[in-house]
């Protein structure tokens, strides 16, 4: 298996853009195909707008991410917000564990931890996906 480039994010949407230019060159010489990109990267022309992020890739990591594709590492917040939108939903779902010894309230666990995780997102006027956003 071939692996994936990691980029930034406005690196990634210059990558966007230009495989969208790719699939869809119209009359455009530059972006007729993968091979006519390289070579205008390689003569340093430079992109424009939003695709001039791309400027600032490494060729060999532009012609890899041509061709093997790209990723844009998680930041350790966004890492955070899955793992609390994952127990959120558990909650909302009714499926978190009451921990507490001898307890048969689940249910007033779940719905108390979700009720209590929007409450504090909203408030401090946090979105997270999966949750209030």
């Amino acid at each position: 298996m071939t692996q994936k480039v990691e980029l930034t994010k406005e690196q990634a949407r210059a990558m966007d853009s230009i495989m969208e230019q790719i699939d869809n060159p119209a009359d455009n010489l530059v972006f007729e195909n993968k091979c006519s990109v390289i070579q205008y990267k390689l003569e340093q022309y430079g992109f424009c707008g939003v695709r001039s992020k791309a400027d600032s890739i490494p060729h060999d990591k532009f012609i890899l991410a041509l061709y093997n594709g790209y990723i844009v590492p998680k930041t350790a917040e966004e890492l955070a917000d899955e793992v609390l939108a994952e127990k959120y939903t558990k909650a909302v779902e009714l499926e978190l564990d009451d921990t507490t010894p001898h307890s048969d309230y689940g249910y007033l666990y779940s719905r108390a931890f979700a009720d209590g995780v929007e409450f504090v997102l909203d408030t401090k006027g946090i979105k997270v996906e999966g949750i209030n956003k």
